[in-house]
């Protein structure tokens, strides 16, 4: 599975239940992103940040979309959507995602490329193992890029509530994990989940 992950900024915090509006409009349409398996819109309602997730069977539906989210783009004033600075593909080498998901957290891991497999599997058997029996615990993501070493864990969570109260365990699995391969933790963010979709077709 593959996943493309788009980062905006400077987004404005007070359209978005217009910017969740469209999103949500264009996917119940099944014809936003031809191809998608899931769709994930996380937004932090302090700073406008924003993170579009969208999840592919392969890397040629992935590739195939591309004109897709330029038109997504287009259609979206940067007012409502913020300036998308960044986005880029993924492999996704854990996908467990239960319903009722609300709050999520992003850790960000830069391991040495040669040792991703045992990130994977330490991330598979610590991290989602012990993790989920966290109150509150609804599955994770893991993204990762084999040649560089980049890893991208995203937990979620039924409320922001149950986010913070696993903010010190989470922390603790997650620099155990990064200790035992030599890796390093470089950058946590919290959201709110505003969209999780599958595409329906009309």
């Amino acid at each position: 599975m593959q996943a493309r992950i788009a980062t905006f900024e400077n987004r404005d915090v007070s359209m978005a239940d217009e910017l969740i509006g469209l999103v949500r409009s264009r996917v119940a349409s099944g014809d936003a992103i031809p191809g998608a398996d899931r769709h994930l819109l996380l937004l932090d309602p302090k700073n406008g940040a924003a993170l579009g997730m969208t999840f592919f069977d392969t890397e040629d539906d992935l590739l195939a979309a591309g004109p897709a989210f330029e038109a997504l783009d287009a259609e979206i004033p940067e007012a409502v959507r913020g300036r998308r600075i960044a986005f880029r593909s993924w492999e996704v080498a854990l996908d467990e995602l239960g319903d009722g998901l609300l709050a999520a957290r992003t850790g960000s891991v830069d391991a040495p490329s040669w040792r991703v497999v045992e990130l994977v599997y330490l991330v598979r058997e610590q991290i989602a193992t012990e993790a989920a029996e966290l109150d509150g615990w609804r599955g994770a993501v893991l993204l990762v890029d084999r040649a560089s070493g980049e890893t991208r864990t995203i937990t979620f969570w039924e409320s922001d509530d149950a986010l913070r109260r696993s903010e010190v365990r989470e922390a603790q699995l997650r620099i155990r994990v990064a200790a035992e391969i030599g890796a390093s933790v470089t950058r946590v963010d919290r959201y709110a989940v505003a969209v999780d979709s599958v595409p329906t077709a009309v």
